[in-house]
């Protein structure tokens, strides 16, 4: 993967998954510090497509993070992907 990827390039990521699986509207309403699913009430579905769309993006593995019960933010997710890569 491409090393000048940037935590903002890898937010974008996340936002364009959430805008194919929710409401445009509703997207934009998300910060980058709100948990997605007990803030957001963003779906564990939605959640786990996220995790495979990064994985894939940015060849990382985030099995270790997939844990649904923990409270993640899209700020939290890219921070974590973009340590796994460099």
């Amino acid at each position: 993967m491409n090393e000048t990827v940037t935590v903002e390039q890898i937010k974008q990521t996340i936002r364009g998954v959430l805008s194919e699986l929710m409401e445009e509207e509703a997207v934009s309403k998300i910060s980058d510090t709100e948990y997605l699913a007990e803030e957001m009430g963003i779906s564990s579905m939605t959640i786990v497509q996220i995790f495979v769309t990064c994985q894939d993006t940015y060849d990382v593995d985030l099995t270790d993070e997939m844990q649904l019960a923990e409270p993640m933010s899209i700020q939290s997710l890219a921070e974590t992907i973009f340590r796994k890569m460099n």
